[in-house]
């Protein structure tokens, strides 16, 4: 069994190949593809039936969704089954579902902001349970409605490690004027998962 990816982010899908399928007396009619149910011995009355395909191009394939997944490792098994019903016996492989990082939330170093002035965005407890902290990104809304954007929302920096602590260090002219202004923080970790998005709104002068 052959698989797209040794780690997955929570949410995307790993591709499962079962290749090399032969039959000497008919033909291989398709694939099956199961989940193990935790014990690591196949068993198709009780693990779970992913999906099938009976498509053989360089292999029979299946795309295994992670979004119902807890993080830790998964064991896949395959099987195939030809013109007879009969079936091959099951090979495995194992992938790892990541689990995406955590950010309990951030501050600013001054209330309000002075456009005149540097200030300071910290990250407050960012943490990774099965990796590591890649960066924290910062950024600034650009809209209406305090919703994070990342497309379109302007993305002030990344904070620098420095002490065991995540900070960037800004210029208040980042704020094209004096006002309210939502800020969001995001940890990414070393899979390039995301946590939740944390928001503040800060006062400029």
């Amino acid at each position: 069994v052959v698989l797209s990816g040794v780690v997955a982010n929570p949410g995307t899908s790993v591709r499962v190949t079962a290749s090399g399928a032969a039959d000497t007396d008919g033909t291989v009619a398709g694939g099956q593809f199961f989940l193990d149910d935790g014990d690591g011995t196949f068993d198709a009355s009780v693990d779970t039936l992913l999906g099938t395909d009976s498509v053989s191009s360089n292999g029979f394939t299946f795309a295994v969704n992670t979004s119902s997944m807890s993080p830790g490792i998964k064991r896949v098994f395959a099987r195939t089954v030809d013109s007879d019903g009969d079936f091959s016996v099951p090979v495995t492989n194992t992938f790892r579902v990541n689990a995406a990082p955590t950010l309990a939330g951030f501050a600013a170093s001054a209330s309000p902001i002075s456009r005149t002035a540097t200030f300071t965005l910290t990250a407050t407890d960012p943490a990774d349970s099965d990796g590591t902290i890649s960066r924290i990104e910062f950024y600034r809304d650009r809209g209406v409605l305090g919703l994070f954007e990342p497309a379109t929302d302007a993305l002030l920096g990344n904070a620098t490690l420095v002490g065991g602590v995540w900070r960037l260090s800004l210029n208040g002219s980042v704020f094209s004027a004096a006002g309210t202004y939502t800020l969001f923080a995001r940890a990414v970790d070393n899979n390039g998962a995301f946590s939740e998005v944390r928001s503040m709104v800060v006062q400029v002068a």
